[in-house]
């Protein structure tokens, strides 16, 4: 994974990036007539999230890129997911059950004094 940051204003500086992988399961079943009757729904769902990948990087202390472009913070990271099935399943998508993978990229600035987080 390659990311590039540029800053909003001049004094903006990057304190940390933090990369997970989540996963996320979908279950979803048809009520019983009982349940729908007596809750009024027709579907049960249950959700579940978890993180498979997470790790934080500290940019606080370091110095922008001294170039020409726009681009002030770079950074290439290897995103390691899981070798077995038994830690992250894979992704599927049925009419009762989905199971997907998200990868989110946090990044915190601090602006003279004002911490920032951007998603």
């Amino acid at each position: 994974m390659e990311c590039w940051f540029a800053p909003l204003s001049k004094s903006t500086k990057l304190n940390a990036v933090s990369i997970k992988v989540i996963e996320k399961q979908t279950a979803r079943l048809e009520a019983t007539a009982s349940e729908s009757v007596r809750h009024n729904v027709h579907f049960l769902t249950a959700a579940h999230s978890q993180s498979v990948f997470s790790e934080s990087i500290d940019f606080a202390g370091s110095q922008a890129l001294e170039d020409d472009s726009d681009i002030e913070w770079r950074f290439t990271k290897q995103v390691c997911l899981p070798q077995s099935l038994n830690a992250c399943s894979q992704s599927i998508s049925t009419k009762h059950i989905k199971i997907s993978h998200e990868l989110v990229v946090t990044a915190q600035f601090d602006e003279a004094g004002q911490k920032v987080t951007q998603v």
